[in-house]
């Protein structure tokens, strides 16, 4: 995924709009319709990495929440469509996450607060948690958060 720094509402172009929703919805999309024929043969599964933003306001903008918005919705329908094929699909939610994003914020996070924050390795340790479920068993959604920052609803 990816932000940018002039976000707000008063500020958003119309060119990082399309930017914002090209990368965090449009690529998936493509990314999915690429590999399907491949996912129904092998009865594979669907990973995809939303965000928190898609489920409470919060700083990250208007552009970049609608985009995640839409991306949980997109992997809820398409798992809708898919699972009498027997793949299944699981839309993950992280809340705020050490990567370079952070740094395209208009104040990038300090030293302290990133410290906080979940890691890569969090994320992809959910990721491998979801795929290890017997195939009986599904997580259409799961939201994993930094303890000491945030909380269902609440960013500090």
């Amino acid at each position: 995924g990816t932000n940018v720094p002039k976000r707000r509402i008063g500020e958003l172009t119309p060119a990082a709009w399309d930017e914002l929703v090209a990368a965090n919805l449009t690529g998936a999309f493509n990314l999915v319709q690429a590999s399907l024929a491949k996912l129904q043969a092998a009865r594979g599964d669907i990973v995809i990495v939303s965000s928190v933003s898609a489920r409470w306001p919060d700083a990250s903008g208007p552009a970049y929440q609608a985009a995640k918005g839409g991306l949980s919705s997109f992997a809820h329908a398409v798992a809708l469509e898919v699972r009498a094929q027997g793949i299944r699909v699981c839309v993950i939610e992280p809340g705020m996450v050490d990567t370079p994003i952070m740094d395209k914020r208009p104040q990038p996070p300090d030293a302290a607060t990133r410290a906080q924050m979940l890691r890569p390795e969090d994320v992809a340790e959910s990721i491998a948690f979801v795929l290890a479920l017997p195939k009986r068993a599904a997580i259409p959604e799961l939201v994993i958060l930094p303890a000491a920052l945030q909380s269902l609803g609440r960013t500090s």
